[in-house]
């Protein structure tokens, strides 16, 4: 998997470097720093461009808490080492500099109005299809940013994606190269497969007194419990903080008089519907299906029967094709200019969608209105209480510290004793190793900082005390030693059985090597290589690709290992092909246009002088 993610690496660049690359939480768009400082504590240095420690620390934040969604499970703190994410977030931070620089020189300039549209435009600020400067606002709060400063860094992404475009040009991609791609992504595929797991032959493993002493004295470090410290802490954050913030019903009230948008229901029509789809495309087919449908009502025939009758669509065919109240906005447009020009009690004549032929009768409609204040009003009071403790979580988490520093009693939120913990521990989420090395400098007893702890919590906290690294006595961790060493003899057996079971295969062929070890051999469905990981997880898909038909090859490590190969091959499907084909092109010429800017800018990279403060860097 980590093979996979930097393959794509280079394919992301592009649309990291200009802003495209767009983190998203919580259903608001991430803030995205810029331009870059001319001030001092800086961690990179590109020409006379200042990138702080801040920012560094920003972006290397971001791209963490993105892997980590991405990964999953299978995302660890050993992976980052593995994936050269700080190398990576540094040649970020240069690239994006460099094209700062270079746009400078171009003259590019961004308009206030092309910065105005960028945010207006952005569906995150968007509520009943409007641009809402509330959702604005409340965006700007709850990530603690400026409208100046974020508006700043979104005049600055655009003028990255500028100078970008202009450095990368026209760029177009060859048929045959769209083909080589569908067939890699799209083509279906069989493959026959043995698995040999190290686990299985753990019960055949046999180790003496002696195997688990040699293991323990060459691998002390593998056990070295880490140093750990012990700290009382508090939590100041968004629920902790709102029940302490009182808003007035006069300011709830001019603020649902200020923001009607928010409280608007849209008109909706209470509609069932009788759905002829296609098949395989024959629209002709379906057409005279629904209209023959459509005679029946009008002679009178009972719609709800017809419905659970004919109807192709499942989700409403057992209600009748009763769909309930729906908006226009939550409608395929020619379904939706259907019923919403229909009257009550209205039948259509088959209107024709992607999906099909529907045939409409309207029930009931209620116009666009607006939510009285009573119905919103503790809504209001809740939303804003929530924007107030945003704006004042660091001076309440300030006023706590302060609190604090004159005594325990002082203090309104509860004190919590930690367990012991590391510097790779999960205590704190990402944050741990910052608690960690703050609490290691920390004299014992003073009051820390505030830190942050995600979007909406701070902490304080007092060390209570250190407790040193240590190897743990043979004795007390032996049971583990035995299983270390059990694990790793099955690992390496089952390496070598691996082997030899591949061998046989090239030379007496998968059934008989199946009789001659004793394995089961299983045959997969045809598949796309995207949908064999869960089938064949020890398999990239590059070596799934490269098996020729009936040549075998063995994946895997660390006691997993797969014999494969290719059974069969599905005929190349040209209708599927056409649909996927513009998709394809524009995801191969995003990567085209990522490689063509890669080497712009490595030769810009030559032309500035660059320096990086790697202790810093390192120490994060």
């Amino acid at each position: 998997m980590i093979t996979t993610f930097r393959n794509h690496l280079k394919a992301f660049s592009l649309v990291i470097w200009v802003g495209i690359f767009a983190f998203v939480a919580g259903g608001s768009a991430l803030y995205v720093f810029g331009p870059f400082s001319r001030g001092s504590n800086n961690a990179i240095t590109v020409g006379n461009v200042k990138i702080s420690r801040q920012q560094y620390q920003t972006m290397y934040s971001n791209y963490y808490k993105t892997y980590s969604k991405l990964l999953g499970n299978s995302f660890s703190k050993g992976m980052v080492e593995k994936l050269g994410l700080k190398n990576l977030v540094k040649n970020r931070l240069i690239n994006q500099a460099i094209l700062q620089i270079e746009a400078k020189k171009d003259g590019i300039k961004i308009s206030d109005a092309s910065v105005a549209l960028e945010i207006e435009s952005n569906p995150n600020f968007s509520r009943s299809g409007k641009f809402s400067e509330y959702a604005y606002n409340a965006f700007l709060n709850s990530n603690n940013i400026t409208k100046k400063k974020y508006e700043n860094s979104v005049r600055n992404n655009l003028l990255m994606r500028q100078e970008a475009q202009r450095l990368v040009g026209n760029v177009n991609i060859p048929d045959n190269l769209v083909k080589e791609k569908y067939l890699s992504s799209y083509e279906k595929r069989s493959y026959r497969y043995f698995t040999i797991n190290s686990s299985k032959y753990e019960d055949r493993v046999r180790v003496s007194q002696d195997n688990l002493e040699n293991f323990y004295a060459k691998n002390k470090e593998k056990f070295k419990i880490p140093q750990k410290v012990v700290i009382k802490y508090i939590n100041i954050d968004i629920k902790s903080t709102q029940k302490f913030i009182k808003i007035k019903k006069v300011n709830e009230k001019k603020f649902y008089d200020s923001h009607p948008d928010l409280f608007m229901s849209p008109a909706v029509v209470h509609a069932r519907h009788i759905l002829i789809a296609d098949k395989n495309g024959n629209y002709s087919a379906a057409l005279k299906k629904a209209e023959a449908i459509y005679k029946k009502l009008k002679k009178g025939a009972s719609f709800k029967k017809l419905a659970e009758k004919y109807s192709d669509d499942p989700g409403s065919k057992n209600r009748g094709g009763d769909l309930g109240y729906i908006a226009k906005n939550q409608l395929v447009k020619p379904f939706a200019n259907a019923a919403f020009s229909l009257k009550i009690g209205q039948i259509s004549k088959p209107v024709k969608t992607r999906f099909g032929y529907h045939i409409i009768e309207v029930l009931d409609r209620k116009s666009e209105s607006v939510e009285p204040f009573k119905k919103v009003e503790s809504a209001i009071g809740s939303s804003l209480r929530k924007t107030n403790a945003y704006q004042n979580l660091f001076n309440n988490a300030k006023r706590a510290q302060m609190a604090w520093k004159s005594g325990d009693t002082h203090i309104r939120y509860p004190i919590i004793t930690s367990i012991p913990f590391a510097y790779n521990g999960t205590l704190f989420g990402d944050n741990t190793k910052n608690v960690y090395q703050s609490a290691v400098l920390i004299a014992k007893n003073e009051v820390s900082s505030p830190i942050k702890i995600g979007s909406d919590r701070y902490i304080l906290f007092k060390k209570i005390k250190i407790i040193k690294s240590y190897v743990p006595k043979f004795a007390d961790i032996k049971s583990m030693i035995k299983k270390d060493v059990v694990k790793a003899k099955s690992e390496e057996y089952a390496k070598k059985l691996g082997q030899r079971v591949l061998k046989a295969v090239r030379n007496i062929g998968m059934i008989k090597a199946e009789r001659k070890y004793r394995l089961k051999f299983i045959t997969t469905k045809p598949l796309l290589i995207a949908d064999l990981s869960d089938t064949l997880p020890s398999c990239l898909p590059q070596t799934l690709n490269k098996l020729k038909k009936s040549k075998a090859e063995i994946c895997g490590k660390d006691g997993l290992y797969t014999i494969v190969e290719l059974k069969e091959i599905s005929k190349f499907d040209k209708k599927d092909f056409q649909s996927k084909k513009v998709s394809i092109y524009n995801r191969l010429r995003q990567v085209k246009m990522a490689n063509i800017l890669n080497n712009k800018i490595k030769q810009l990279r030559e032309k500035v002088k660059i320096t990086t403060n790697e202790k810093f860097i390192n120490s994060i």
